[in-house]
Parts: structure tokens; C-alpha cells; sequence
């Protein structure tokens, strides 16, 4: 059997359709039945305020090549690695542009490319908040003027409980709110794996003619709030996890890994579900469960 698609030209000089109108129409339900069926909303895909259409996640792109029989092959089309940032203005950078070639078989189907560098928000940034000299926990607050103002390692929040004076340099002297992130080097591979699922989502909808429902992964590239349903025994998805916040307001999507960690080892179980969720899908860190004591 041949695997090459024949087109046809009618005699009035127009392009005559591969497939039947019944067979057309087959393929058209299979898909809905696909997403009806097998795909779960805020797991395969997502609703993001300001959007006109649900945006295809990566767990939904892996579902809808494997329904079609796509298997997936990824090149390098771009690359910059500036480890010491000589070219960059002293500034590391990392830049990776990646294809996804889709295939059914030996046959090539469709192919994208995605890209993603450090200098986007989310890996250029870090909220840095005052750490405290002693115990080195970022559980500093303001001390309240009737208890003598100054600084206080909070202990409700895990602190020491130290105290600093007003003008304490050690205190003051941190640099609080949006930093740059000193670290970038940690999260190389993670660029270069959200690459290739900006370049898995983007192919997977041309082949499979699935923008009639979905969008790109706006997820990656949208800012601003997502409204949030909480249901009961409804497990937490990707896209509610990211709109956690801190008792300072950081919300868990903008956490870097160290962040995530402390919540994971000192959160509420909510708090510790939803880090565990942003931690495995936005820095491929598979959490794994520690087995209780035998006794």
C-alpha cells in the first residue's frame, strides 16, 4: 500500500478533495469524540481569560498524537549558549528553537517550531524577598511600632524569631521585589524542554486540524489573572496551581525552584499540592512521594 496522498485536479481546473465528504465528516467526529470523550478540561486543556478559544496543554498534545498514531521527532533549530554572558552584556543567555516533526509511520505529517530563551520574565526574574541573617529563612517582616519597630524574623512563619534594629544594613541592604536571577544556569534544560512543547502544541494542531477548537499554549505567554473554580473532590490542575499565592502574594506560577521547595517542605497540604504540580510541569522535576516508617 502507498503511503503518498494523490490530488487530483478537476476538469474545471479546481483541486479536487482527497477524501469523501463521508469520510470527511468521520474524521470530524472522531475529533470531537476525542475531545469530548478522552480530553479533560485544566488537564488537557485550559480556559484563559481574554481568549477566544481553550488553549491546547501539553498533556492534551500528547493525547491527540497518540490518538492519530503521530510519533514525535525534534530537532535543533536555533541555539545560543552564552554560559558567561560575554556576548550579552555580561548577562548569561540561553536561547533554544526547536521542530517537531510529526509522522504516521514513515510518512511525514506536519511540523513547527517552537522557541523559548532566559531572558523571558518567568526565567529572567526571581521575587526576592529578605532573608534572615541568622537562620537564613526568607521569613523577615516589619516589626510593629508598639513592640519596638524594627525588623523580626517571624516564627509563625518558620523564623527564629531575631530581632534588628530599624537601620540594621543587614536587613535593609537586601534587595527586595523583582530580581535578576543569579542562577539561570539551573534552569537550562527546562528552556530548552518548554522549547520543545511550545514546538510539540504548535505542530500537533496543524496536524491534526485541531485550531478549530484550541489554541497555542497561551499559558506560556499570557500575563494576568485566571479566574479559578475550586470544586470538591476535584483533583488541582496545572492552571490552578500557577494562581496560588503567598501570604506576600507571589503567585506559585512566578516562584522559582527554591520557592517551590520551601512550600512544598512548610505549606498547607493545598499549598503543597499545588507547588508539587508547578515544580513537575514548569521545571521537569518529578516529585516523589517518601514512604512512611516502617515500625
Amino acid at each position: 500500500m502507498s503511503n503518498e496522498i494523490t490530488v487530483s485536479e478537476s476538469k474545471a481546473g479546481f483541486l479536487s478533495p482527497v477524501v469523501s465528504v463521508k469520510d470527511a465528516l468521520m474524521a470530524y467526529q472522531a475529533k470531537k469524540d476525542l475531545i469530548d470523550g478522552i480530553m479533560h478540561k485544566d488537564v488537557d486543556y485550559g480556559v484563559i481569560p481574554g481568549t477566544n478559544k481553550p488553549t491546547l496543554l501539553k498533556a492534551g498534545a500528547e493525547k491527540a498524537t497518540s490518538f492519530f498514531g503521530l510519533s514525535t521527532r525534534f530537532e535543533d533549530a536555533g541555539i545560543v549558549e552564552d554560559w558567561t554572558g560575554e556576548a550579552h552584556g555580561g548577562e548569561p543567555f540561553f536561547y533554544y528553537r526547536r521542530t517537531c516533526s510529526l509522522f504516521r509511520g514513515d510518512l511525514f505529517i506536519a511540523s513547527a517550531d517552537g522557541s523559548c530563551n532566559s531572558w523571558e520574565k518567568k526565567y529572567r526574574y526571581r521575587s526576592s524577598s529578605r532573608t534572615c541573617p541568622t537562620c537564613g529563612k526568607e521569613t523577615i517582616i516589619k516589626g510593629k511600632a508598639e513592640y519596638g519597630g524594627g525588623w523580626l524574623c517571624f516564627s509563625k512563619k518558620g523564623g527564629c524569631g531575631a530581632k534588628f534594629d530599624e537601620d540594621d544594613t543587614s536587613i535593609t541592604g537586601q534587595p527586595t521585589g523583582s530580581v535578576k536571577n543569579e542562577d539561570i544556569a539551573d534552569i537550562v534544560n527546562t528552556i530548552l524542554k518548554m522549547a520543545d512543547k511550545r514546538a510539540l502544541v504548535a505542530a500537533t494542531l496543524i496536524a491534526t486540524g485541531m485550531s478549530e477548537y484550541f489554541t497555542q499554549d497561551m499559558e506560556d505567554y499570557v500575563t494576568g489573572e485566571v479566574v479559578t473554580v475550586h470544586a470538591e473532590k476535584v483533583a488541582m490542575t496545572y492552571l490552578q496551581a500557577i494562581e496560588f499565592k503567598s501570604p506576600k502574594g507571589l503567585r506559585f506560577g512566578d516562584m522559582d525552584r527554591v520557592k517551590l521547595q520551601y512550600v512544598i517542605d512548610h505549606g498547607s497540604s493545598d499549598q503543597v499540592e499545588a507547588a508539587k504540580i508547578v515544580m513537575e510541569q514548569d521545571y521537569n522535576v518529578e516529585i516523589v512521594e517518601e514512604s512512611a516508617p516502617q515500625s
